[in-house]
């Protein structure tokens, strides 16, 4: 049997909203990815962000370092190119320390030895101070740029490590959130499926009351149908029974006792009763014999009728009483004429 359109209209009805709750919960779920993901999209570019400027910051450091260890360098250059040059004039035997010595008539003596020996020895003492300077200066500037190096790692590490915290507080947020919305976007589904599931329980018992109804009418129409037939049969019968007993009546007494038989069945006497009656007494023909040799008159062959006996004022009852009285007491040969005067009309 096909499913009543009344129960497939509430279950379309059922899916449609359930349709519905998913699209409306879908697209939150959608926009609430697109929000976060958004949002963790600008925590990374903000990170990115801070982290190029401290490395602009700690590249524009270095960079400095690196120029002051340049100067540094053209420092101790210059002090070493000094002291050279110092020492060479010191030293020149044609410049002017030469020619005071030589004036002084210490030319090639143990002082003009001694003295290019001092002279050298200072050159070499401003050399190597110059260069101890430059080689401190060095290792200041370097272990500077090492320091600002990892103070900037340091720092990007700390953006770094920020970014990522907020990053994941955000992803926090947006599960929570999605979790939330699926959870309610299931309560929403069980609660219309609820609904739904009544609705359709209540249809189906109605529809299943209206099939009840249906099939009891069907029962009771099959039934009356049934009845009708059988009461038609019966008719049918009881006619063929009536035109039976009738055919045999005509055939045994003709038409004269017609009315009166039929008058004498009218009274609640069965067609089988009054054919054995008739069949044991024999006598209903002499009865109306009898009463027409006595002179009653009457519409049918001289024999008055119930309908003429009650007309002239008789009970019915009494001409049915009569009748059968004397059919009775015809029947044993005794045929008086006060059962015939009662026929009479008075």
């Amino acid at each position: 049997m096909a499913k009543d359109s009344r129960l497939t209209g509430i279950e379309q009805d059922r899916d449609e909203q359930l349709n519905e709750i998913d699209q409306k919960f879908g697209e939150m779920v959608s926009n609430s990815d697109q929000y976060y993901n958004q949002q963790i999209e600008a925590s990374k570019e903000n990170a990115a962000q801070q982290q190029q400027i401290q490395q602009e910051k700690t590249d524009f450091e270095i960079q400095q370092i690196e120029q002051q260890k340049e100067t540094a360098q053209q420092s101790y250059t210059k002090e070493q190119s000094g002291a050279y040059a110092d020492w060479q004039k010191q030293s020149n035997r044609y410049g002017v320390n030469a020619e005071q010595m030589a004036a002084a008539g210490l030319s090639r003596t143990g002082f003009s030895e001694s003295a290019q020996v001092s002279m050298y020895n200072t050159y070499q003492n401003r050399v190597a101070t110059a260069r101890s300077a430059f080689s401190q200066a060095v290792t200041n500037y370097d272990n500077a740029m090492t320091n600002a190096r990892l103070q900037n790692n340091a720092l990007l590490a700390e953006i770094a490590a920020a970014a990522l915290k907020e990053q994941a507080e955000l992803s926090l947020q947006a599960f929570q959130y999605k979790n939330s919305l699926l959870l309610q976007q299931e309560s929403e589904k069980r609660a219309w499926t609820g609904i739904f599931d009544t609705r359709y329980a209540q249809m189906l018992d109605q529809i299943n009351t209206e099939r009840a109804l249906a099939e009891q009418r069907r029962q009771a129409n099959l039934a009356h149908s049934r009845w009708e037939q059988e009461q038609a049969f019966a008719r049918e019968q009881y006619e063929a029974q009536q035109a039976q007993q009738q055919t045999y009546l005509n055939a045994l007494y003709g038409d004269t006792t017609k009315a009166n038989i039929l008058d004498f069945t009218y009274k609640g006497n069965t067609a089988s009763s009054m054919q054995s009656t008739i069949s044991n007494i024999g006598s209903y023909s002499d009865a109306v014999n009898a009463l027409r040799s006595n002179g009653l008159s009457g519409s049918v062959g001289g024999l008055y009728t119930r309908q003429e006996y009650i007309n002239h004022g008789y009970a019915a009852s009494m001409y049915d009483q009569y009748l059968q009285a004397y059919v009775a007491n015809a029947s044993v040969g005794r045929k008086q004429s006060a059962w015939i005067s009662q026929f009479r009309i008075k």
